[in-house]
């Protein structure tokens, strides 16, 4: 995750760090509510966001939800994220490019081809639909005219992989305690000063962090190995880190996060980050980070008070000896006016995983 900048008056006899991560005051409620929302209330994620609605063709009106979809440009160039699923209310939210009125909803059934006016970002998001167009179906069939079983096989699969893909985690962690452990890491960082976060960095520097990368077994190794021998994301390499994980591997379980969160997996990334913490592994943190960025928005900015909570999780995975983290964060010191500093941190990093670049 990006270390985001919030700017804030000068104040005299700042540290280094104090100046790359200005933190302002967050409020508790606020945090626990938008980080926590997909289990404790219910939260509308894409309040913002343009969308059409895909119904079923029939009276009264029935959504169709749990749909394929992705939007396309014409080039062929997609939009968002792949694999998305409508919502409860057939909602199929629209990535906006720049500069861009042509677009294509790919759905399993049909392919349509859609002119979107400058004006319709501007209204509401349930006018989207009324003021965007749908020029023609491409594939010259009439609406639900084409539909196979091909969508619920799809889904049915989606739906297989993401339950596969942290099942193993209910074996130690509940859903329950997975919300205590998240929690809990929130308020403790509440407590926290940032000056207390940056003294501890830099007496930290002192002596680099020692983190076992190493994993518990050969087995796990092997597997894990055999899954960075994949594609990110294909269903061999998903499956070897699965099996990592269930060994006890951390890095196959941080790997599986960025996995779930590829496919919009929410659920799966946030038990395998709380097992994470539980293990008191030093990706947890950026991994929380992660989400809390996902849960917001695609592509919309999150209040100021998440940002700063992302911030101060990638620097407590930093602190903690988060190799990927700890080369962000020096790199971001580096570039801000501190070589030593920096170069001491990447230095630290590259010592934890030589192939860093």
């Amino acid at each position: 995750m990006a270390i985001i900048e919030v700017r804030e008056p000068a104040v005299a006899q700042r540290s280094c760090f104090q100046s790359i991560f200005p933190f302002p005051v967050m409020k508790p409620i606020t945090l626990l509510l938008v980080l926590l929302g997909l289990f404790l209330v219910h939260v509308d994620l894409h309040a913002n966001e343009q969308y059409f609605v895909l119904d079923r063709g029939v009276t009264p009106f029935q959504p169709l939800a749990d749909e394929p979809y992705r939007w396309l440009l014409p080039d062929g160039t997609q939009l968002g994220k792949p694999k998305r699923l409508t919502d409860e209310q057939g909602r199929a939210f629209v990535t906006k490019a720049l500069n861009q009125e042509e677009y294509l909803l790919d759905l399993m059934w049909g392919r349509f081809r859609v002119h979107v006016d400058p004006k319709c970002w501007k209204g509401a998001p349930e006018n989207f639909q009324d003021c965007a167009k749908v020029i023609e179906r491409i594939d010259g069939c009439k609406l639900f005219e084409c539909e196979t079983t091909a969508s619920n096989n799809f889904i049915d699969d989606y739906r297989q992989k993401n339950t596969r893909r942290s099942q193993w985690v209910l074996a130690e962690v509940s859903a329950k305690e997975a919300r205590e452990l998240v929690g809990s890491e929130i308020k403790a960082l509440e407590k926290l000063k940032l000056s207390e976060m940056t003294s501890a960095m830099e007496k930290s520097l002192a002596n680099c962090p020692k983190v076992d990368m190493k994993a518990p077994n050969p087995e796990a190794e092997a597997l894990y190995q055999r899954g960075l021998g994949e594609p990110m994301g294909s269903e061999e390499g998903e499956v070897a880190f699965i099996e990592a994980a269930k060994l006890g591997y951390w890095r196959a379980a941080s790997n599986l996060v960025t996995i779930a969160l590829q496919y919009e997996d929410i659920e799966s990334a946030y038990l395998i980050t709380a097992w994470l913490i539980k293990h008191k592994r030093p990706s947890a943190y950026s991994k929380l980070a992660m989400i809390l960025r996902d849960i917001i928005s695609n592509d919309v900015d999150g209040p100021v008070n998440t940002k700063d909570l992302g911030n101060k999780l990638q620097l407590k995975s930093a602190m903690a000896g988060d190799p990927n983290s700890m080369l962000e964060v020096g790199k971001k010191i580096q570039s801000s006016g501190h070589p030593k500093l920096g170069s001491k941190m990447i230095e630290c990093a590259r010592i934890l995983r030589p192939d860093l670049i």
